[in-house]
């Protein structure tokens, strides 16, 4: 009877070992698609060469659907989160955002749908975002650089301008 106790108990504990592992999910940092942490970069164009600037505004596009923008203020070193919300990504190359709230931003936004059309380059490290500003036919482009963590240290994936 111990002996049956003992192995009923060793196979609950092996298959309860099976599926935590099988519930652990890939993480921010190691995303190649654009769940990720995101730094918004301006180009300097310098004749035919192009230099990328960091911004003080960071994007995070989460697993589960949200996403929200961090501005650093650089006077105070005060960080704010200044607009969030739910975005859905289409297999046309499109990204809606569904804005929820917004701090220190347009508060006409809110409860707004922004579309953006969007690219992964360099080895999925940029994020160019087109997008047309509201009440308006112009289209403004971004460039937003993935936060390098030492996974994409790792696979070599470094961007050309340098760190």
């Amino acid at each position: 009877m111990k002996t049956r106790l003992f192995i009923l108990f060793l196979t609950l504990f092996a298959f309860n070992g099976v599926a935590q592992n099988k519930n652990i999910k890939k993480h921010l940092v190691e995303s190649e698609s654009v769940v990720g942490v995101w730094q918004l970069v301006g180009e300097l164009r310098m004749g035919e060469e192009v230099k990328f600037i960091p911004l003080p505004n960071m994007k995070i596009y989460n697993e589960d659907g949200t996403f929200f923008l961090v501005r650093m203020f650089e006077k105070s070193s005060f960080f704010a989160i200044t607009l969030y919300g739910n975005y859905e990504i289409s297999e046309d190359g499109m990204i809606k955002e569904y804005i929820k709230g917004t701090v220190l931003s347009d508060p006409t936004m809110v409860e707004t749908v922004s579309e953006l059309k969007y690219q992964l380059e360099d080895e999925n490290n940029t994020l160019s975002i087109s997008y047309k500003l509201q009440k308006s036919d112009k289209w403004v482009s971004e460039k937003w650089a993935r936060v390098l963590s030492k996974i994409n240290l790792n696979k070599g994936n470094i961007r050309k301008e340098g760190i």
